[in-house]
């Protein structure tokens, strides 16, 4: 291990296994909702806003500049649906689906053109990553030191393993495997 990277906390396997079986439970909520254009607005189908655990996970717990990195990256990316950084807007748009591996769902843009909603841990990713690196230092160390002793023994380890800086090393990061499978938990755990 890197002696300039923190080490992870003691429980952090644990609380992400612990995460990773709720996240799944959570999930079940947004298989049913998909996109629908009516009249020309992109709304969910069979969305029930009841049906989503904000017990699990809630926006409203998470402070602006993370909702508008992540609200801003899907205005710009699919300024036909609806979002913004209010927690109502974010709820509504990934319907309990913050912490899928897949990339969301599809929608038919013109009738020729079927556009893929990338996944929270794939798309967003730079744009979060730096806002983490800015607001909680900490946390964007943590998750850069997780990754980088996940990936150590990889025939191809990820990232710039010279680095000693672990902000700098996160910073240098792409949405590959570990990224993915680590970002959600930290979004998770951004909930204050």
């Amino acid at each position: 291990m890197n002696v300039n990277f923190p080490i992870p906390e003691d429980n952090y396997l644990e609380s992400f296994q612990q995460f990773d079986s709720l996240a799944l439970s959570y999930e079940s909520a947004s298989s049913s909702y998909g996109w629908l254009n009516v009249d020309d607005r992109w709304i969910r189908d069979r969305y029930v806003d009841d049906d989503i655990d904000t017990s699990f996970f809630d926006w409203r717990r998470i402070a602006l500049p993370y909702r508008e990195a992540v609200a801003g990256y899907y205005a710009k990316k699919y300024p036909e649906l609806p979002i913004s950084a209010k927690p109502d807007d974010l709820k509504y748009f990934f319907s309990a689906s913050e912490f899928g591996f897949n990339s969301g769902c599809e929608f038919d843009t013109d009738g020729n053109e079927v556009k893929e909603v990338y996944a929270f841990s794939l798309g967003p990713w730079p744009a979060f990553r730096n806002c983490l690196i800015e607001h909680d230092p900490g946390e964007a160390a943590q998750l850069a030191a997780v990754i980088f002793r996940q990936t150590a023994n990889d025939w191809r380890p990820v990232g710039n393993r010279d680095v000693q800086n672990p902000l700098i090393f996160l910073k240098g990061l792409q949405a590959g495997n570990a990224v993915r499978q680590n970002v959600r938990f930290t979004l998770f755990r951004l909930q204050r």
